[in-house]
């Protein structure tokens, strides 16, 4: 009996080991750091979802954008020509050539060209405006296109130009800067050449 008893304790002690059941290690509770990347990338996720597609996004005005016309104009703001040398335009300059026996000076010029720009003030100062004063002066803005002009694009299409003419109408075409490629091309650095065509025209050399 004894040995049968203690047979039976074996037993019992081997079954409970059996279905003794193995010890579960509880997880690791997340770090608040991890929590909070968890929660920014949820955050993230609902913002880029509930944003436009690109090809529908409404792009913001540069404000910096000029206005081309504003700029436009100007580039074309008219040249200052001083009154004292008597500018006319070409109908009235030939009439005033024919009655007064005077040549004629005519310049062609365009708004946007610099180089007109600061050959306007020129006949206006010095030898160059006493000269003025014993000649018709004539000045015709090239953009205007009137049809007289027309036979002048075999002059030559550059601005600023001078012809002189005589007192009929005639062109001077012996009277010219002395350029090679541009021979009535006049500037205030070569006032001089302008002087001495000036001369020339009024048969004073």
């Amino acid at each position: 009996m004894k040995f049968s008893a203690l047979l039976g304790l074996c037993a019992l002690m081997s079954l409970g080991c059996t279905d003794k059941k193995p010890a579960i290690k509880p997880l690791a509770p997340a770090s608040t750091a991890d929590g909070l990347k968890t929660a920014a990338g949820a955050v993230a996720l609902t913002v880029e979802s509930d944003r436009k597609p690109k090809h529908l996004r409404t792009k913001k005005p540069n404000k910096k954008v000029t206005n081309p016309k504003r700029i436009s104009s100007l580039k074309r703001a008219p040249i200052a020509w001083d009154a004292k040398a008597g500018w006319l335009d070409w109908d009235a300059g030939v009439a005033a050539a024919k009655a007064s026996k005077k040549p004629i000076c005519l310049v062609l010029y365009a708004d946007w060209c610099p180089r007109c720009k600061e050959l306007a003030p020129v006949f206006d100062e010095g030898e160059i405006a006493t000269l003025s004063k014993d000649m018709v002066m004539i000045r015709q803005n090239i953009d205007e296109r009137p049809k007289w002009l027309e036979p002048f694009s075999s002059l030559g299409n550059y601005v600023p130009r001078v012809f002189f003419f005589d007192a009929d109408g005639n062109i001077k075409d012996d009277v010219t800067s002395g350029h090679a490629r541009y021979p009535y091309f006049y500037t205030p650095a070569g006032r001089k050449a302008l002087e001495a065509s000036m001369r020339k025209a009024l048969g004073k050399t």
